[in-house]
């Protein structure tokens, strides 16, 4: 949703940033994929597991899904800005609404409500849907709804007109809290990323945090980029931590999955603090050699 949001204000006045974007987003995309990967291969070396099955499953999930599972966010954004550009392009903002509607229905069918469609046949459009995109989460069924929110939350200044957001937002949550109860009780979901009363909670609060002043200065540029090592790096911190408990035989403890999270959490901020301490060093170098 924040993306759509500020891709669609600097869309409007420049209708070159979906290059742009795109090309930025690869850029990430590309580098942290041979990263992963490359972990990930050399794991699947070791136990012999590599085929011609998993290759052609790796490459679905790099184009997808996610090179690795904490990075579907990118391709997800990829996709969902294309498809949304040929709807901006042409000025059909209401089409767009509903396509990314009925998008988000079906991908609900193949993740928290999968079990309205069990033994049906639908269940069987969804089972073919989930082999050729790996699964239900990605840019077309989740990113083409909520980037289009976002968009018109821009578009139609929805985050200046609409009141009572803290109200609406509570009533949301309730709504969103029994749907979840519900499910889990009468469907036994095991996947949890797609609710109908997701559509209302996640602008409501993107309006409130719009509506926030915020009196201190800060470096925000700083935090977006340690915000994004953060997100792209803390997966490799994770297989890291993962593997030294398991070699200590660590992984029984009662509490270990918040001892793991402090762990991989400290290890991805200052690794993230780190590399942004590099690049403006090598900057400063440059800087001068340029000078000199």
């Amino acid at each position: 949703m924040t993306t759509g949001y500020f891709f669609y204000k600097k869309y409007s006045k420049n209708s070159n940033i979906l290059k742009i974007t795109i090309l930025k987003l690869l850029q990430i995309y590309i580098l942290w994929s041979i990263i992963y990967l490359a972990i990930e291969l050399y794991s699947k070396a070791k136990t012999n597991s590599i085929n011609i099955g998993y290759l052609i499953g790796m490459i679905k999930r790099i184009i997808f899904s996610g090179s690795n599972a904490i990075l579907w966010y990118i391709p997800a954004s990829i996709i969902s800005l294309i498809f949304i550009s040929f709807f901006i392009k042409k000025n059909r903002f209401k089409s767009l609404f509903i396509v990314g509607l009925a998008l988000y229905i079906f991908g609900m069918l193949g993740n928290s409500y999968n079990g309205i469609v069990h033994n049906t046949k639908f269940q069987q459009l969804v089972n073919i849907y989930n082999i050729i995109f790996t699964n239900s989460k990605n840019g077309l069924c989740m990113g083409v709804i909520f980037i289009s929110l976002g968009i018109f939350i821009n578009k139609y200044n929805i985050n200046k007109k609409l009141q009572r957001n803290n109200l609406l937002l509570v009533i949301s949550i309730l709504i969103m809290i029994t749907e979840i109860a519900i499910l889990n009780k009468y469907l036994n979901i095991t996947s949890f990323d797609m609710y109908i009363s997701l559509l209302f909670v996640v602008p409501l609060i993107f309006i409130i945090l719009t509506k926030i002043k915020v009196n201190i200065k800060i470096n925000s540029e700083l935090f977006r980029n340690i915000s994004l090592y953060i997100y792209v790096s803390h997966g490799v911190f994770l297989i890291i931590t993962r593997a030294i408990l398991e070699y200590l035989n660590l992984n029984a403890i009662k509490g270990i999955s918040s001892i793991k999270f402090l762990i991989v959490s400290s290890t991805s901020i200052i690794f993230s603090i780190l590399i942004i301490k590099a690049k403006q060093a090598l900057i400063k170098i440059k800087n001068i050699y340029m000078v000199g």
